[in-house]
């Protein structure tokens, strides 16, 4: 390792903390461009045989719900990343955390001089069309996450904001969920993005994100997710508030992120004290009609069951987080069957499994969590990803029923942890493991417990903390 090596991650650490402002594009004109992709796309089915698809017509502009810019860093979109992966389940080595897979675009996205995201040359350079695709809808999930709970948070400012794969939580109420959409369409990625207060209804948002390098693709890509959102509905027709959303990466122009909403409110119940179990609800949408209401595909919460969808909101987030600090066995336990509770039983090779055993002090907080290693330009470095040891405790050695344990940690989380000054819930950060060892913490969008009342504290952005030379830990990246 030479100093040229030492100089370049360093460099790559600059940029990864530099806060950047994100350009949305969402205006009247962008709604009648989806609006014209939705019936040409109708009228080349028809052309196929094929009925035209149903969708989500009452599209508006979010920029009246935008009071100011939505602000990232590259950092912090690798973060969200890492927590919309983890229960992907889609690694070959199956316990590897599915989450270090963010470190693949460490040096994908940087931020220019008008303090623009935009794709830097290498995330511009890959090489191959399939590469690219599985860039843009892997990065696209980062930034859609980022503008779901801005919005939900300037819309409920007094409440926690979590945000859970929509897939994973429709898995444990309709069986045959992974094949019930549009017909000739593939599956997308789809998020309820949750404000909760303890002891009170949750709100829920439905997110659904595409991403593409090519400007062309976005209305074409708004108008298929129109498509996806008029198959899920909350409680009565249409009251689902909907966000949908394509990112388009260039390095020319900046990242884009291109949005229109469907307006409602969905109120689901306050967190129960059962734990979830799976169900068999039948796959289909009342829709009203001119004279009678006509029963289509897709899913439909009723109200009678709204506790329920609030106890799976609230487990399968737990699940995420506790599979992000490592603690791959227990976050089974907060999955049903249907959902995969299983997948952690498995069989993994010696050395691929994801195992909670590291913690830090960093800047006075305690986390426990997952740690892996990898080189950039020939510099070992180390990453952790955790979760704070309070809020860890309550999940992993809490009261014997999961329910009573989901509720002692949103308490916590929502209130401040227990033994500390109000923390952070989850925590990464990367750093070189040079004499004496050092830990780079940086600040992450996510928190479990933010909002106006009691404002998140952040560690200062470009603090280094020093970790004592007999503590064999790694330091962090979440």
């Amino acid at each position: 390792m030479t100093q040229e090596d030492t100089d370049r991650v360093r460099t790559v650490f600059d940029n990864l903390e530099r806060s950047a402002r994100l350009q949305v594009d969402s205006t009247a004109a962008l709604v009648g461009q989806v609006h014209r992709a939705a019936a040409k796309n109708d009228a080349d089915r028809r052309k196929k045989d094929q009925p035209p698809l149903r969708r989500k017509t009452n599209l508006r502009p979010i920029n009246e719900w935008l009071p100011g810019p939505v602000r990232l860093s590259p950092w912090q979109a690798l973060h969200l990343l890492a927590r919309a992966v983890v229960l992907d389940d889609h690694g070959g080595g199956r316990g590897l955390a599915e989450h270090w897979a963010c470190l693949k675009y460490c040096q994908a996205l940087q931020t220019n001089s008008a303090e623009v995201l935009e794709l830097s040359d290498e995330g511009d350079a890959v090489p191959k069309r399939h590469y690219k695709t599985a860039q843009s809808e892997e990065l696209a999930r980062a930034f859609a996450r980022r503008l779901g709970e801005h919005l939900v948070q300037q819309r409920y400012p007094d409440h926690a904001i979590s945000t859970i794969d929509a897939d994973l939580v429709l898995r444990a109420g309709w069986i045959n969920a992974a094949s019930t959409r549009p017909v000739g369409l593939a599956n997308c990625r789809k998020y309820f993005v949750e404000a909760w207060r303890p002891g009170e209804p949750s709100k829920v948002l439905l997110l659904i994100a595409y991403g593409t390098h090519s400007g062309g693709m976005v209305d074409a890509q708004l108008a298929r997710a129109a498509a996806h959102a008029e198959f899920i509905h909350i409680g009565p027709y249409g009251q689902l508030p909907t966000l949908l959303v394509s990112t388009e990466l260039s390095q020319t122009k900046g990242v884009t992120i291109h949005a229109v909403a469907a307006p409602g409110e969905a109120r689901v119940g306050a967190l129960p004290a059962y734990c979830p179990a799976d169900q068999n609800f039948f796959p289909d949408v009342l829709v009203p009609g001119d004279e009678e209401s006509e029963r289509m595909p897709g899913f439909q919460l009723s109200p009678e069951d709204y506790d329920w969808f609030s106890a799976v909101l609230a487990h399968t987030d737990a699940a995420g987080l506790l599979a992000l600090s490592g603690s791959v066995n227990e976050a089974g336990k907060y999955l049903t069957k249907c959902q995969g509770s299983d997948r952690f039983d498995r069989l993994v090779m010696p050395g691929a499994s994801s195992v909670c055993d590291t913690d830090h002090q960093i800047h006075g907080h305690r986390f426990v969590g997952t740690d892996h290693v990898f080189r950039l330009h020939g510099v070992r470095l180390e990453v952790f990803s955790g979760l704070h040891h309070d809020l860890h405790r309550k999940l992993v050695d809490g009261p014997a029923n999961s329910a009573e344990r989901v509720r002692a940690y949103r308490e916590a989380a929502f209130n401040g942890v227990t033994t500390d000054p109000p923390g952070h819930g989850t925590v990464a950060g990367a750093g070189q493991p040079t004499p004496p060892r050092t830990a780079r913490s940086l600040p992450f969008a996510y928190s479990p417990h933010r909002s106006t009342v009691r404002p998140h504290i952040h560690p200062p952005p470009h603090a280094i903390t020093q970790l004592p030379p007999s503590q064999e830990g790694y330091p962090p990246v979440r």
